[in-house]
């Protein structure tokens, strides 16, 4: 209906709950979501993420130190 008529309007969505109600309102073209902080914080941390950091940061001071 808004591209039919062409609304100058944006589509919220709210009551978001957990990181798989953020997935599937961006899949769906939402253009805003009220995300509550715990959930955002889930979104932004992965214990894969934090290792991968933690190795790389370690290889990358090895490396340092070789070069230096």
């Amino acid at each position: 209906i808004i591209d039919f008529y062409g609304f100058d309007t944006k589509i919220i969505a709210a009551s978001i709950r957990n990181t798989v109600h953020v997935e599937n309102v961006a899949k769906r073209g939402t253009h805003i979501a009220t995300i509550p902080d715990a959930v955002f914080d889930k979104m932004t941390k992965h214990p894969l993420t934090t290792s991968g950091i933690k190795n790389f940061t370690k290889d990358w001071e090895t490396f340092k130190n070789k070069v230096e």
